[in-house]
């Protein structure tokens, strides 16, 4: 396979072959745990919930960042109200 962005990135040194490569992966990885984060999380309503999970998935570099400095502020922790039934500590109770 003759693929010359590859080819070119093996003739870098190993120093830069691993800033290329952090380069790349630093972003995807804040992107890939903004998405995980906003599926986690309630905001105030479900339209704004699929905003965020379509922003970490439509803009793929980008969109982790403003997720993490407007987005993840905005989304709390589901509460025990908002669970499914069974779901909470006290109804795997046996006694």
């Amino acid at each position: 396979m003759n693929i010359p962005l590859l080819q070119w990135f093996a003739t870098l040194p190993p120093e830069k072959q691993l800033l290329y490569a952090a380069g790349l992966t630093l972003p995807l990885l804040a992107n890939f745990l903004a998405i995980w984060h906003a599926y986690k999380r309630q905001f105030n309503s479900p339209l704004e919930k699929v905003l965020w999970l379509g922003v970490g998935l439509f803009l793929p570099f980008l969109g982790g960042l403003p997720y993490w400095l407007i987005g993840a502020w905005r989304g709390r922790v589901p509460t025990a109200a908002a669970s499914p039934p069974g779901s909470s500590p006290e109804a795997t109770n046996l006694d």
